[in-house]
């Protein structure tokens, strides 16, 4: 799908650490779908400082790991 084609193509250009404004920029979805996903624990995030952070590496075993929970292109966004 189109998400993992640009995610693939700026593989090098993900930061090593993501913040809520970068799930953002690589998700087509919502804030409050973002951060009901985060508080869920459908996302593997830590909350730092009172702020969400997700691994580099995790955020792409979970993207890449969850295909039947993560079908982007047809969720609905909030």
């Amino acid at each position: 799908n189109a998400v993992k084609e640009q995610i693939n193509f700026d593989f090098e250009q993900i930061p090593f650490s993501l913040g809520v404004s970068d799930l953002k920029e690589l998700l087509p979805l919502s804030d409050s779908k973002i951060y009901m996903m985060l508080e869920a624990g459908e996302i593997p995030a830590r909350k730092m400082g009172g702020k969400w952070t997700v691994s580099r590496a995790e955020f792409l075993a979970w993207f890449y790991g969850s295909e039947e929970n993560l079908d982007l292109e047809e969720q609905v966004i909030v």
